[in-house]
């Protein structure tokens, strides 16, 4: 004897099926939420890093404007002569480690770890001409900025 399936019990496991393939739909919709979320704040805080260290180098770039402005440079050992050597241009100057650990680097008063600079001075130029370049460190980051000052 033939039994005859009736349309409604064919119809039974196409409920589940698209059950489950809208669940797979919605677990694929919040995997990428997850991610561009992930993304998103990586980006925020590289961001934010970057930018602390920026003002962080420009504090200490700016510390040192003051200091030649105040004439508070004491003895002057700190800042380099630019008749027996040359700028840095070229270099970079994030990653040169001779550069930023030589006897001319100063730690900032305001962040001794993790702020420093380096000054250069052109006497032959008048009014006296300083470079001076700031660099930020910290959280993994770095930041360098530069300032050409005239003192008169």
């Amino acid at each position: 004897m033939k039994r005859t399936i009736s349309r409604q019990e064919r119809q039974q496991g196409s409920v589940l099926l698209i059950s489950l393939i809208f669940l797979i739909l919605l677990a694929v919709i919040g995997m990428n939420g997850i991610r561009t979320a992930s993304t998103d704040l990586k980006i925020s805080r590289s961001y934010r890093v970057y930018h602390e260290n920026l003002y962080l180098a420009d504090g200490a770039a700016y510390e040192a404007v003051q200091k030649i402005s105040d004439n508070a440079v004491g003895n002057g050992t700190w800042i380099r002569d630019l008749s027996n050597c040359t700028l840095p241009y070229g270099e970079n100057l994030k990653d040169n480690a001779t550069f930023w650990s030589s006897s001319f680097v100063r730690a900032s008063d305001f962040s001794s770890s993790n702020a420093m600079y380096v000054v250069y001075r052109n006497q032959t130029a008048s009014p006296d001409q300083y470079y001076v370049f700031g660099r930020g460190t910290g959280q993994g980051g770095e930041a360098v900025v530069e300032i050409k000052f005239e003192d008169d």
